[in-house]
């Protein structure tokens, strides 16, 4: 049997939506199914202002399209380079190169701060870092997609500085594949730039994601779902916990969804054998970063400990 611990499926987060949102969806309304609206004072959106605090909301495709958005906008400024932590989402660096910047994972000390994009992930992907960010330069993008109570076991204290934020309510509610983010920024001009982006790149957003996302929003307690949903991936970072030292006792992180940890080629042997499926962040030489997701389902990561545990001793 394979374990799928890889990439980050919100399995168990999406479970517990489904628990708490039974509101069975009416057949749809063809003649009714138009274009999404171009006003920016949506009902989602007038909601999602006031969840977030932000003056201006747009709704994007996933947080995906939110920070191609943005780079595309910053890049048009004359803005050059990305500068992200290392390691970060997978898709980060395509997506820089996509829109036409460099992309580094050091400061860039030499580079004037007109030419630089800050894209900060807090809490990091994957190791669930909070930290301190100030922005007097304008231009830290915050991808805040784990800061919620879904994926966090401690507040966010540091002030975090930022021009625009980018987010997503898919991953907040396990919908992955709902594809709905957003934009939020005080800045006028921003968010004009930002909005015309979106409307000539897809057109809008699906109407039926924008109004699935809605009813979720109007009759689901989200306080009492990200609470039981985040107490589920809390299950599963205990069930790592189990692995004592086979990992040599490296902490799981207490924020966001995945488990990084070093491994040498012989603990990577054991968890292949296993067949549980992991993300590789960084090889080389005998030691390699790698990825476990903490959001699949709790009887398969379960499951999936064991396995591990079981090819180990068999191993020895």
């Amino acid at each position: 049997m394979e374990f799928n611990l890889a990439w980050g499926e919100a399995v168990c987060v999406r479970e517990i939506l489904d628990k708490h949102y039974k509101q069975l969806i009416a057949p749809v309304d063809i003649v009714s199914l138009s274009y999404p609206p171009y006003r920016v004072d949506t009902e989602l959106t007038l909601l999602l202002q006031k969840i977030t605090g932000y003056k201006h909301i747009i709704i994007t495709a996933g947080t995906t399209g939110a920070i191609n958005t943005v780079l595309r906008v910053l890049k048009s400024e004359g803005r050059t380079d990305c500068i992200t932590t290392e390691p970060h989402f997978p898709f980060y660096p395509d997506i820089i190169k996509k829109c036409g910047m460099n992309h580094h994972t050091k400061p860039m000390q030499n580079l004037p701060p007109y030419k630089k994009v800050r894209l900060m992930d807090i809490p990091s992907n994957p190791w669930g870092h909070i930290h301190n960010v100030t922005d007097t330069d304008n231009n830290v993008v915050w991808d805040s997609v784990y800061a919620n109570p879904v994926y966090m076991n401690t507040q966010i204290e540091p002030s975090i500085q930022h021009r625009v934020n980018v987010n997503s309510l898919s991953k907040w509610l396990g919908l992955t594949g709902l594809r709905i983010g957003w934009i939020g920024t005080d800045n006028e001009e921003d968010f004009k730039k930002f909005y015309d982006d979106v409307l000539y790149e897809t057109c809008g957003v699906s109407t039926l994601g924008q109004n699935l996302a809605l009813d979720i929003l109007k009759k689901v307690d989200l306080d009492s779902f990200s609470k039981e949903a985040g107490s589920r991936i809390n299950m599963n970072r205990d069930e790592f916990q189990k692995l004592g030292g086979f990992f040599d006792n490296q902490e799981v992180p207490v924020n966001g969804m995945f488990y990084p940890v070093w491994v040498q080629n012989k603990a990577i042997e054991i968890i292949d054998r296993a067949n549980v499926k992991f993300i590789t962040l960084k090889a080389g030489g005998n030691d390699s970063l790698i990825r476990f997701n903490l959001a699949q389902n709790n009887k398969i990561t379960k499951d999936a400990i064991k396995a591990i545990k079981t090819a180990d001793r068999l191993k020895r």
